[in-house]
């Protein structure tokens, strides 16, 4: 609002003026407030987004229920540790255990193993001794006597059969006259007899006759 042009009212009608006056400050006076609103309403915007942003932050905190719930889970996490290790502790002797039954299983199948080639390799040797004594016209062997004991006789040694260990002797060529592998071995015995041990056993059994 201009006061200049209403400067003539001032000496004909002062109320007049005095009233243009005073409305031209109250304009000046409702402008600057209204400014000062405006910037009031837009600290306040402000300040209600930085509140909304503090209250999101906030609700992401933990709270006292959340403090407890993680006291809980880690006490269970200790139990559990502790059952694993007992766990693994366990585990550990169960393979040790595992670990000494296959060197016992082992150990077993070696000494079967060594059984049967002794029990095969008897049974062979009295097969052939039953076989030369038929030839020689002598009682054969009876086979069904336990000539087979299972256990080891010392190194080398086989079971013998009961009540004709000299007739098996003096047949294989291990023993007496006309041996011909020194300590009887199966292919010594039988090349012995094979070159001339049969006659040696032939006359033994004569002059036993």
């Amino acid at each position: 609002m201009n006061v200049h042009r209403w400067r003539k009212l001032e000496g004909s009608d002062p109320t007049t003026y005095n009233m243009i006056t005073r409305t031209h400050t109250l304009q000046k006076q409702l402008i600057r407030r209204t400014e000062e609103v405006a910037e009031k309403d837009l600290m306040i915007q402000q300040k209600e987004k930085l509140y909304v942003e503090l209250k999101a932050i906030l609700a992401r905190q933990p709270g006292p229920e959340v403090a407890e719930q993680l006291s809980i889970y880690q006490e269970n996490l200790a139990e559990k540790q502790k059952q694993l290790k007992a766990m693994n502790a366990e585990l550990n002797m169960h393979r040790q255990q595992v670990s000494d039954l296959k060197l016992e299983r082992e150990g077993l199948n070696n000494k079967l193993s060594q059984v049967k080639k002794r029990y095969f390799a008897h049974m062979q040797k009295m097969r052939r001794q039953q076989q030369m004594a038929m030839e020689l016209g002598i009682d054969p062997i009876d086979t069904t006597m336990p000539y087979f004991s299972g256990a080891p006789q010392g190194e080398g040694s086989e079971a013998q059969p009961m009540g004709q260990s000299m007739h098996v002797a003096s047949i294989d060529g291990s023993d007496g006259a006309g041996g011909g592998g020194g300590s009887g071995g199966d292919a010594g015995g039988a090349d012995g007899a094979a070159d001339g041990g049969l006659g040696g056993t032939k006359e033994f059994y004569d002059g036993k006759q």
